[in-house]
């Protein structure tokens, strides 16, 4: 009996969903109860399977039905055109905030089948049973008491998200649709609002012939759409909106093709490994590499004096100086207008049709995963600044200066310039260093045209080198341990408001610190490129810098 408990639940479940949400049941009655389990069991229950990576999927699901949902809505469609994506996102994200989900999985009584916790055999009885407690009237201090813990909001959230991904890979998206209607977190909609009209609308054959090869979509009924989606909110314009729906519906759809696309061609990747596979997928420097490979840039109408200089020179590192993915600064609008053409596409020709797109556009880069971590199973494309901070955490700062700042502060610091090693110039011209500290000690510089590029650089140069070299990051984790266990104490002195022991030191105090001294000897000083040989020192800054994380 005690090993039937989750067939049980799942089988009470599932007559509960027939009677309120039979579209729901009826998706899920054809699955195993391990995999129906698998979507109510929370991770706090240490169990082999829980709905981790249904969740990380379900809510893209959720994203991408919500989207349908305002879109075709009967109280929000006709301002749909007029809002910025900005506040489309927010319509979005408040529809489907976590006290929401959490109030809908409590007001279908759903709560009561979420499995939270794992089984243990002395406090288990049969789900029709009730378990006996001796009363504890009469116990000093509630003695002996037994406390049940509380589930959170977010886990009940957690599960109508886990549900609505189960149900999409299993039955498809318009069945996630019925169930999301359902669970309550749709609007009342009606898809005639939107349905497609007549425009006569003069588009160039270039852009219909661009946004043709973007997405393998050859035959757009509307073709309006298109000049909506080459259209920058700058633009004047009065027959044509600007792309800023076009973009909002493109980002749900890549969000759902790239989370679908890992989970079921990496089924046993960790979900931390597969959030930033996603994130590299979807990031504004991957889509605005596929734009200017697509040359949509130059069918752009807007009406920004700045917009042509900064796709100039984002082209100029991109093609011209090689750089790789993280080590270029491109303008939002290049990965805004890969967006758009993806929504018109959507609004053209439906859901598949949209999902086919977006495919097609990623499927050069699905190969390169599938390589790559065909080589390497723990592959991680994370971006260089979050991966340093999840090496080092706190021991490591990121910071940026402009050039003639720097050199007026730290003259004497060696700066890597891309070819070489030279000082930063007090006169400057219009560049910046992005420098790496620990506890205050330099550990690289890197010199750039770009604020953000430069800190990127130098982020990935130290990566790199923990990598390379295991003595390196061994004494880097070390140091971070040592400064981590001080702050903690100093916390912990703060919380109770005693007076400090005499063997704990304040980390903010370098002066009498013998903790931050330890730190800086087996991590700073360690870290530092200046304790390499010359040519060694140079080959590698060379190697990395050439082919910074150039996965495309």
């Amino acid at each position: 009996m005690y090993h039937m408990q989750p067939y049980l639940t799942v089988d009470s479940f599932l007559r509960h969903a027939e009677t309120y949400m039979p579209h729901l049941a009826a998706s899920l009655s054809s699955l195993s109860p391990e995999k129906v389990a698998q979507a109510l069991t929370a991770k706090s229950c240490c169990e082999e399977h829980s709905y981790e990576k249904l969740e990380w999927l379900g809510d893209a699901v959720l994203k991408m039905v919500q989207t349908d949902s305002l879109l075709y809505s009967t109280d929000f469609s006709e301002w749909i055109h007029f809002l910025h994506e900005g506040d489309l996102s927010t319509l979005r994200s408040v529809m489907g905030c976590n006290d929401r989900l959490a109030a809908v999985c409590q007001d279908l009584k759903i709560d009561q089948f979420v499995i939270t916790a794992p089984l243990g055999r002395g406090q288990w009885a049969p789900s029709s049973l009730e378990l006996y407690t001796p009363s504890t009237a009469g116990l000093d201090d509630g003695e002996g008491a037994v406390e049940m813990e509380s589930v959170s909001q977010k886990t009940f959230a957690d599960v109508i998200e886990s549900l609505l991904g189960l149900v999409y890979l299993t039955s498809g998206y318009d069945k996630a649709t019925l169930a999301a209607d359902e669970l309550q977190v749709t609007l009342a909609r009606n898809k005639e609002l939107n349905a497609p009209m007549e425009r006569q609308l003069s588009v160039s054959p270039g852009k219909l012939a661009a946004a043709r090869a973007l997405t393998g979509h050859k035959n757009f009924h509307r073709q309006d759409l298109v000049q909506e989606a080459f259209t920058h909110p700058t633009a004047v314009n009065p027959a044509t909106p600007s792309y800023q729906r076009l973009e909002w519906i493109g980002d749900a759809l890549l969000c759902l093709k790239a989370r679908e696309w890992i989970y079921t061609t990496f089924p046993e990747m960790e979900v931390g490994q597969m959030v930033a596979i996603e994130a590299s997928l979807v990031s504004n420097e991957t889509l605005a590499y596929i734009a200017i490979r697509h040359g949509l840039l130059k069918h752009l109408d807007h009406c920004d004096q700045t917009l042509p200089g900064r796709i100039e020179n984002y082209e100029r590192r991109a093609r011209e100086l090689q750089r790789g993915l993280w080590s270029t600064n491109p303008p939002k609008t290049a990965a805004d207008v890969v967006e758009s053409v993806i929504g018109a596409v959507y609004m053209d020709s439906g859901f598949a049709f949209g999902m086919q797109a977006v495919g097609h556009i990623l499927s050069p880069l699905f190969q390169v995963l599938e390589k790559l971590y065909a080589e390497d199973k723990n592959l991680m494309m994370m971006h260089p600044k979050k991966e340093m901070l999840e090496i080092a955490g706190s021991l490591l700062t990121v910071k940026v200066a402009r050039e003639e700042d720097f050199a007026t502060q730290q003259p004497t610091t060696c700066v890597w310039l891309g070819k070489e090693w030279g000082k930063a110039s007090t006169e400057g011209q219009g560049m910046y260093v992005g420098f790496i500290e620990c506890l205050g000690i330099n550990v690289v510089s890197v010199l750039d045209s770009s604020c953000e590029v430069a800190q990127n650089r130098a982020c990935a140069l130290v990566v790199d080198m923990m990598k390379r070299y295991p003595d390196l990051l061994d004494r880097v984790q070390k140091g971070r341990y040592l400064l981590e266990s001080s702050c903690g104490r100093e916390e912990k002195q703060r919380n109770s408001e005693e007076s400090p022991d005499e063997t704990d030191y304040n980390i903010s105090n370098q002066n009498n610190n013998p903790v931050a001294e330890i730190a800086q000897q087996e991590s700073a000083r360690s870290v530092t490129m200046n304790d390499l040989d010359p040519e060694e020192r140079k080959g590698l800054l060379w190697e990395v810098d050439e082919n910074l994380h150039g996965w495309i």
